[in-house]
C-alpha cells in the first residue's frame, strides 16, 4: 500500500487518482523498475521500493495512532513532531482539501493519506508537497494566497510563540520578507506557479504551520537552502576596499533602511481601526502618515474618507457620514472631532453633576449625624439631672 501512495504521489501530477500515459512517461517508474531487475539487492533502491522508508513511515503512524485502528484523528495528528503543526493547517488537512476520493472514516485519516501528508512534510520543495499545502492554505479555492489567508495562519504562530515567551514577529514584518522571497508575478497574492520557481518554499510554508522548523529556520541562515540549490555553490561577492565610502554607505542603508512594500503598507492601511482612548485627530494623522508611505495619488483623500468610515468607532458619526452623498473628506473630519468633543463635555457635565450631589450628600449626612450628637447630649444631661435629683431625695430619706 505505501509503495502504491508513493508512486502516485510522484507520477499521479493531476491527482484524478488515476496515472494517465503522459504522466508515466514523464516520471522516473518505468526507469525504476527497469533499475530493479538489474540491482540484486532491492534496498539500493530508494525510489518507491525502499524497505527503510517503509519503515521509518509505518512506524510513526504506528505512534501517532494511540487505539491502533490504522487511521489517524485531529488529536494523533496533534502529537506529530512534538505538536508542531498548528491546529488551522490541521484543521485544513482533515476539511478535505487534500483528499483525494472519498474517505474511508469520516474525520479520520487513512494510512494512505498518512504517507501523503508525511512526505509533504519533509520534503516541502517537492512539486506534490508545494500543491498539497497550497491547498491547504488556499481557504476561498481561488487560486491564490491572499494576505489575509496568510494572517489567518500567522496568527496562531504568533499566539503560540508568545505562550512560551518567544520573542515574536509582527506579521507586517513577516509578510513583507515572505513577498521578498517569493516575488509573486500578481502583487498582493501569491499563485501556485510563484511557489514552485521559489527555491525556498519549505521556510515559506514553516513559518505559517509549523512552529518547531519554523524557529529552525530562524536560528540558521535564511538563505542558507538558497545557497544550497545554486548550481555552481559559489557566492558572489565583491571586495568591499573596491567600492567607494558612497557606495558603501548606500548598500548599509538599503540593508538597514529598506524601503517599505507598498503592498505591505496598504494591507496596514486597509485594516487600521481607531484603537481605544486614540482621538479623531491622532487617528486621522496614522491614516494620513500611512497614506503618504504609499502615495495613493489622487485617491488619498477618497481612500482616506473610506477608511476614516469603516475605522472610526463612533457609530452615530459613522452613520451620519454614510447618510451624506458626497465624500468630502475635512467635513467627515469636522463631524467626528465635533461629535468627539461633545461627547467629552457630556461626560464632564456628568462627572461635575455626580460630584456635586456626592457633596450634598455628605453634607446632609454631616447635618444629620450633627442632629444626633445633640439629642444624644441633651438626653444625657437630663439623665444626670434626674441622677442628681434621686440622690438628694435619697440622702434627705437617710437623715430622717
Amino acid at each position: 500500500m505505501q509503495v502504491i501512495a508513493r508512486i502516485f504521489y510522484c507520477v499521479n501530477r493531476s491527482w484524478s487518482g488515476r496515472i494517465s500515459l503522459p504522466e508515466l512517461r514523464r516520471s522516473n517508474l518505468l526507469r525504476v523498475i527497469q533499475l530493479l531487475e538489474e540491482e540484486e539487492d532491492i534496498n539500493q533502491v530508494t525510489s518507491y521500493f525502499s524497505y527503510e522508508h517503509f519503515y521509518v513511515i509505518y512506524c510513526r503512524f504506528w505512534e501517532l495512532d494511540r487505539d491502533h485502528d490504522l487511521f489517524i484523528d485531529r488529536q494523533d495528528l496533534h502529537r506529530h513532531s512534538e505538536h508542531a503543526l498548528s491546529t488551522r493547517i490541521i484543521e485544513r488537512i482533515f476539511s478535505g482539501a487534500v483528499t483525494r476520493g472519498a474517505r474511508q472514516q469520516s474525520d479520520k485519516m487513512s494510512y494512505t493519506e498518512f504517507v501523503w501528508f508525511l512526505l509533504s512534510e519533509e520534503d516541502k520543495t517537492h512539486p506534490t508537497a508545494i500543491e498539497y499545502w497550497f491547498r491547504c492554505m488556499d481557504l476561498d479555492g481561488d487560486g491564490y494566497l491572499s494576505m489575509y489567508e496568510l494572517e489567518y495562519f500567522y496568527e496562531e504562530q504568533l499566539q503560540r510563540m508568545e505562550a512560551i515567551g518567544i520573542e515574536t514577529l509582527p506579521f507586517e514584518d513577516c509578510l513583507c520578507q515572505m513577498l521578498d522571497m517569493i516575488h509573486p508575478a500578481t502583487p498582493g497574492k501569491i499563485s501556485l506557479s510563484d511557489l514552485k520557481q521559489c527555491k525556498m518554499t519549505s521556510i515559506f510554508f514553516d513559518t505559517f504551520f509549523n512552529l518547531e522548523k519554523y524557529l529552525d529556520h530562524e536560528q540558521r541562515d535564511p538563505f542558507a537552502s538558497q545557497r544550497e540549490h545554486d548550481t555552481d555553490g559559489q557566492e558572489l561577492r565583491e571586495d568591499p576596499n573596491s567600492k567607494s565610502f558612497c557606495d558603501l554607505v548606500s548598500v548599509l542603508n538599503d540593508h538597514f533602511v529598506p524601503k517599505h512594500n507598498e503592498i505591505v503598507q496598504t494591507f496596514t492601511f486597509s485594516k487600521r481601526d481607531q484603537q481605544p482612548n486614540e482621538s479623531i485627530v491622532e487617528y486621522v494623522a496614522v491614516l494620513r502618515e500611512l497614506a503618504n508611505r504609499y502615495n495613493f495619488g489622487t485617491f488619498t483623500n477618497r481612500l482616506l474618507w473610506d477608511r476614516l468610515v469603516q475605522g472610526i468607532m463612533d457609530e452615530t458619526v459613522q452613520r451620519e457620514m454614510l447618510s451624506k452623498n458626497e465624500r468630502k473628506l475635512n467635513e467627515a473630519i469636522s463631524m467626528a472631532v465635533s461629535s468627539e468633543a461633545v461627547a467629552q463635555h457630556q461626560r464632564v457635565m456628568r462627572l461635575t453633576s455626580a460630584t456635586l450631589v456626592g457633596y450634598q450628600d455628605q453634607e446632609t449626612g454631616l447635618l444629620e449625624i450633627h442632629r444626633l450628637s445633640r439629642n444624644h447630649q441633651f438626653q444625657q444631661r437630663g439623665a444626670n439631672n434626674q441622677q442628681k435629683k434621686f440622690s438628694k431625695s435619697t440622702k434627705g430619706s437617710t437623715v430622717l
